[in-house]
């Protein structure tokens, strides 16, 4: 029976990303950016589910806020859409960790060990808030909280960190590295944008074309949800990949102490 990725987690690898524990070890710019699509296609199905499930529904009421010229309503809407990518960025993490393990991640199992924390949605808006306070009053602050904070998700869901405490870590686990991630991060992530928004022109030229008026419609709908549930995992996967790194180099990080904080 083909895997729907929404089941239970099978107990064995046995597939192309089962060597994943190359990832929890000290890794180049090169090796970021190879993983990360290693990843993403190796698991596509599984990564794009996790965004994509929730994120259709916010998607569809957008493109018809838009239809009916509730602009404002549309933004606020599209800004919840933003705001529900970031947090499902929790969910990936365990889905990484998994492909880590050489375990096949599920959709269900991602969900329930990312949003066990009942504090998970309020932490990562307090870092948000700081990064966000930072730009709004100095652009620099802003860029140093974002270098300070880029591993909130990965604390919050593996080391079970909450409120300032897993603010803290982050810092102290990027400390000395900082604008080296911040570089490694932008660069994979210019690459990637690059890539996405090729495939989506594309594909919503195609639509008009083949659909007219409703293939206009379809596509922005479809635009959107390529736009933030197939971009955001492929950018989020990277700053995954760097939080190893610092792991591995400043804490010896393997895959039996990724098995531990997963409590597998």
């Amino acid at each position: 029976m083909a895997d729907d990725g929404l089941g239970a987690l099978p107990g064995s690898p046995g597939d192309e990303l089962a060597d994943g524990s190359r990832f929890l070890q000290p890794q180049t710019l090169g090796s970021i950016l190879g993983g990360t699509l290693s990843i993403y296609f190796g698991r596509w199905w599984t990564v794009c589910l996790i965004y994509i499930l929730p994120l259709v529904p916010i998607a569809a009421i957008h493109a018809a806020l838009v239809d009916t010229g509730a602009n404002g309503l549309a933004a606020l809407v599209y800004f919840l859409m933003v705001m529900v990518s970031l947090l499902l960025g929790a969910a990936l993490v365990v889905a990484i960790s998994d492909i880590c393990l050489g375990l096949r991640p599920t959709v269900r199992r991602c969900y329930q060990r990312a949003f066990a924390s009942s504090k998970l949605i309020t932490t990562y808006l307090l870092a948000f808030g700081v990064i966000l306070g930072g730009i709004v009053l100095l652009v620099i602050p802003g860029m140093v909280f974002a270098a300070w904070y880029m591993f909130i998700l990965p604390v919050l869901v593996l080391e079970q960190l909450s409120g300032w405490a897993a603010l803290r870590r982050s810092r102290d686990l990027g400390r000395g590295c900082y604008w080296r991630n911040i570089g490694v991060y932008l660069v994979t992530s210019i690459v990637i944008y690059v890539l996405v928004w090729i495939i989506i022109v594309v594909l919503v030229l195609l639509a008009v074309f083949v659909l007219g008026s409703f293939g206009e419609f379809l596509a922005r709908i479809t635009g959107e949800v390529i736009g933030v549930a197939v971009m955001a995992p492929l950018i989020s996967i990277p700053m995954i990949l760097l939080y190893y790194d610092m792991r591995a180099r400043k804490d010896n990080y393997g895959a039996v102490q990724l098995a531990e904080d997963l409590r597998i």
